[in-house]
């Protein structure tokens, strides 16, 4: 609570004195830090439930999840568009599903002694190395074109687009 409450006062004069702004390299450090500590802490919580064997897959999907929805509601609440649903914005999802999936796959590689704190810290490896490649070398994932997309909503007929709108009308 200290903590949380000294950074919401203090962050605004740090920010000024060391100039640290949203897209500078502080944040990217903090926030892969984060994405990475989430994404096996969720894989592990999953792979860890004393009653159930999850799945690996469903086990990366939670520490997936887990490490996503921090930074989805950080960017909504900073009134930027969310990066994981941008692909011109860096890789984000992919790193943590990655290092998720490592960490369950020690966790559960059948070995004599648990590796659970290993696969925790490979996890993490792998997601803040993939990041910070895909930054370094501008990788992107394939976005869907927007001249196509353009198009298609140009192909559509008036009724098709009146009665999208009808819906939207509706439900809203």
């Amino acid at each position: 609570m200290f903590i949380s409450t000294a950074t919401f006062f203090g962050l605004p004069y740090l920010a000024t004195r060391f100039g640290i702004t949203a897209e500078g390299e502080f944040v990217f450090w903090t926030d892969t830090v984060g994405l990475a500590a989430f994404a096996v802490l969720g894989a592990r919580v999953a792979a860890c439930l004393p009653d159930h064997h999850v799945h690996a897959g469903a086990c990366a999907l939670c520490g997936l999840s887990t490490a996503c929805f921090g930074g989805l509601v950080r960017d909504i609440l900073c009134q930027k568009p969310p990066r994981i649903l941008y692909a011109e914005h860096e890789m984000y999802a992919t790193p943590a599903l990655l290092g998720a999936l490592v960490c369950v796959g020690l966790m559960r590689s059948g070995a004599e002694t648990p590796l659970d704190v290993e696969g925790m810290l490979l996890g993490a490896w792998v997601v803040i190395a993939l990041r910070v490649l895909a930054l370094n070398h501008g990788v992107r994932l394939p976005a869907f074109p927007s001249e196509v997309a353009a198009k298609t909503v140009q192909c559509l007929g008036d009724s098709d687009l009146d009665s999208a709108q009808g819906l939207l009308r509706s439900s809203s």
